[in-house]
């Protein structure tokens, strides 16, 4: 019998477990929270099995929401407002859309409810005491054999829920454990059962995947099983694509791994680790001259292949818009100070520590022969850019230190305040320090007294040719 300490219960959960007990139910904390448990970690997620049905939920606790009673479910408050949710044990009828099971038959078994479940380390119970409940070997895949393995038949599993085969490549790539053979076997055999599947669960799967402690392992299997060919080919011909090039050691896809395991795990950054060089294949040439392949024009390409696969994985527009300044930047060069500013300024506050971010992976994962010169190369401009955000030189326009009611006490009329404020903003990039009111005040009085006599000569002329 194994049992963990039971402090790791939250005190709502016991006390929620305790009140079913009392009233002769049986209560168990099932689910992630009990394979968290076991390997020490803190759960977040506390869900309760119980063979109460959900009207006598109801009965027993005071505060409660129908949240899922077509599937045995009751949001139960805690005396601390907290929600939880208790489930009914309960045995599912067929999966028409791939998802959800279209009945649910109640049943009294702890054992029976976590046979429907998908993988055994996640069919586990855990009662009041800490005392876990395990008919499926769940805890021995968990802390001995550091697999992933379906409950029962794969076959059956997938075709209940298809995207149960990104959940066990997703398992693999966050705890780092290998996929059972059988299992494995039943995820090339039921791939194109992926298509059920919605875009917006393909991608947050695919996410954790990127976010996770071995990304390279779950995108290797997603390319061994078969499923990435159909939710991301581009994947796939990155994998195809080997960089003949002294630069490079290994495939595209390879390469943009590399640079994903060296960036932290935030969402956007990973992404555009993962499809920067995505458009290789596409601009991949061989110079004669230079005995290598090149790849010219590759980050724009990149961009508008990227630019496709966000939009069909449904992404937010904020997401996407800083996924996709990423891909276009990532080889962007400059050691010109203003430039730089300007640079700087017309992104978001964020932008130049991720691009600083990626571009320093992206050089450590080139062939180690050139890596120290392309890591050089980037410096002096990286230097630049660091000593700017920190002094905080990078302005926008919005930023000059005069505005619009003051340029018209000069007498700056509509277009004029916009034609002065682009034509000085240059020089205010490459010299900071003189973003002050006093300097610019005379500057406008000059661009005023400019404009008049610009304007007063067009007046004239238009007069002499009316006479």
């Amino acid at each position: 019998m194994v049992k963990i300490h039971s402090n790791l219960i939250p005190s709502d959960v016991k006390e929620m477990l305790k009140v079913l007990n009392n009233h002769y139910f049986e209560g168990f904390v099932v689910g992630g929270a009990v394979r968290d448990a076991c390997l020490n970690k803190t759960p977040h997620d506390w869900d309760i099995c119980t063979n109460a049905k959900p009207h006598e939920i109801k009965q027993i606790f005071k505060k409660t929401f129908d949240t899922g009673i077509k599937h045995g479910t009751v949001t139960v408050l805690s005396d601390n407002n907290e929600a939880f949710e208790i489930t009914t044990y309960r045995s599912d009828g067929k999966y028409t859309d791939g998802r959800r099971p279209d009945t649910v038959e109640f049943v009294t078994s702890i054992n029976e409810d976590l046979s429907r479940r998908d993988f055994t380390i996640n069919a586990m119970a855990m009662d009041i005491s800490g005392t876990i409940i395990d008919p499926f070997g769940g805890y021995n895949d968990l802390i001995k054999n550091h697999l992933i393995k379906c409950v029962g038949d794969p076959d059956k599993r997938f075709n209940e829920d298809a995207l149960r085969m990104l959940r066990a490549i997703r398992f693999s790539a966050v705890l780092g454990f290998k996929i059972d053979e059988n299992t494995f076997e039943a995820i090339k055999r039921n791939k194109d059962k992926i298509s059920l599947i919605s875009a917006e669960r393909i991608r947050d799967e695919l996410t954790k995947i990127l976010l996770s402690s071995h990304p390279s392992t779950g995108f290797k299997a997603l390319e061994l099983s078969g499923l990435s060919e159909i939710i991301l080919p581009e994947y796939n011909r990155m994998s195809d694509c080997y960089q003949k090039s002294p630069f490079h050691y290994s495939t595209v896809a390879e390469h943009s791994l590399n640079v994903v395991e060296k960036v932290p795990p935030v969402k956007e950054l990973r992404w555009a680790a993962l499809l920067h060089d995505c458009g290789k294949p596409d601009t991949q040439k061989w110079n004669y001259e230079k005995d290598r392949d090149t790849f010219y024009n590759h980050p724009a390409v990149s961009k508008e292949i990227t630019r496709d696969i966000l939009n069909r994985l449904k992404f937010s527009n904020e997401e996407k818009r800083k996924i996709l300044n990423l891909v276009e930047f990532h080889d962007y060069y400059s050691t010109t100070p203003s430039k730089l500013r300007r640079f700087i300024a017309e992104h978001d506050e964020d932008f130049p520590y991720e691009l600083i971010l990626l571009k320093k992976a992206d050089a450590a994962s080139h062939h180690p022969e050139y890596i120290t010169e392309i890591e050089n190369h980037n410096k002096v401009m990286f230097e630049i850019m660091e000593e700017i955000l920190r002094d905080g030189s990078a302005i926008k326009i919005s930023d000059l230190a005069i505005n619009g009611n003051e340029l018209m006490e000069i007498g700056l009329r509509g277009h004029q305040i916009a034609d002065f404020k682009e034509s000085i903003y240059p020089n205010i990039l490459g010299q900071p320090d003189l973003n002050t009111k006093e300097f610019l005040t005379e500057q406008a009085k000059k661009f005023f007294n400019k404009e008049q006599r610009h304007n007063s000569f067009y007046e004239e002329d238009s007069v002499s040719i009316e006479l």
